[in-house]
C-alpha cells in the first residue's frame, strides 16, 4: 500500500482554500498538518521528497481524517502493480 501523493496535495489545497494561508510555505504545511493530525515536517518531506514513504501511523491519521469528514480513504491509496515474475 502506497500513499497517493497527488490526492493528498488536492486534500491540502481543499483544506487551505478557505483560509488566508493558501501560500505553499511553512505556515500552510503547519496548518494542513494540524488539521490532519500529523507532524508538519513529515508532511513536508512526504510531499517534496519522492523517496519518502508514508508509514502506518501517517496512513492511520489520513484514514481517521477521512472517516471524520466523509471522504473515501481508498482514493489516498495507490495499488502497486504486481512485480513481474523472474525468468527461469
Amino acid at each position: 500500500m502506497e500513499l497517493n501523493k497527488d490526492r493528498l496535495r488536492q486534500l491540502i489545497a481543499d483544506l487551505l482554500k478557505n483560509t488566508e494561508k493558501i501560500r505553499k510555505n511553512s505556515e500552510g504545511y503547519r496548518e494542513a498538518a494540524r488539521r490532519l493530525g500529523v507532524p508538519a515536517p513529515h508532511l513536508h518531506r512526504l510531499l517534496n521528497k519522492p523517496e519518502t514513504k508514508a508509514g502506518v501511523v501517517f496512513m492511520g491519521k489520513i484514514r481517521d481524517y477521512c472517516k471524520e469528514n466523509g471522504l473515501n480513504f481508498d482514493e489516498f491509496i495507490l495499488e502497486k502493480a504486481p512485480e513481474p515474475a523472474p525468468d527461469d
